[in-house]
């Protein structure tokens, strides 16, 4: 048989003292303004009323001129309007709160959405057997669309052109139109 000293430990959180955090997922669309949210409670459930929180996207703390953004924490409440210049696909977003006596974390998922495209034809000019196809291509909130993106151009319905790489919102298309008939 083993022998050994074992000590109960009582931990008493003083009156007031922040022990939860509350944080909802959040999915947001490129180009957009996505909220993060943290509300702070303490050991009696009432709202926390001081500290400050800092978030974090895949455990990056989000930063403005090269600082952590600290968000005050106001009648239980720390919010931070981000605006979401990111890839669509999941991250993790973390809100970390301090005040200097408690550090509590939670970690939820940060859903980046594409947004919805328009292409808006600048023009089609016809010279000799080609025509020049020009265009921009829009996210829903009026920016031009970043990176590459691929668009199909078709005729009277059918496909001429698949997958043409349009870079950084800007189209140029040449399209060699010997093979068409004069008014299509």
């Amino acid at each position: 048989s083993s022998e050994g000293t074992f000590t109960n430990a009582l931990i008493i959180n003083p009156k007031g003292t922040p022990t939860k955090i509350v944080v909802n997922n959040v999915t947001a669309k490129y180009g957009s303004n996505a909220t993060f949210k943290a509300t702070i409670y303490d050991n009696n459930g009432n709202l926390v009323t001081s500290g400050k929180v800092v978030f974090k996207l895949n455990g990056v703390t989000l930063k403005k001129g090269g600082q952590p953004i600290k968000v005050d924490v106001v009648n239980g409440v720390a919010q931070l309007t981000y605006f979401v210049k990111n890839t669509a696909k999941d991250y993790k977003l973390t809100a970390v709160f301090s005040d200097n006596k408690v550090r509590l974390e939670k970690q939820v998922t940060f859903k980046v959405i594409r947004a919805d495209k328009y292409l808006k034809l600048d023009g089609i000019i016809t010279t000799g057997n080609s025509a020049k196809i020009t265009g921009k291509i829009y996210d829903e909130f009026g920016n031009l669309v970043c990176g590459n993106t691929k668009v199909t151009v078709k005729i009277n319905g059918k496909t001429v052109l698949s997958k043409v790489a349009v870079a950084n919102g800007t189209m140029n298309i040449n399209l060699d139109t010997k093979n068409y008939k004069d008014g299509v």
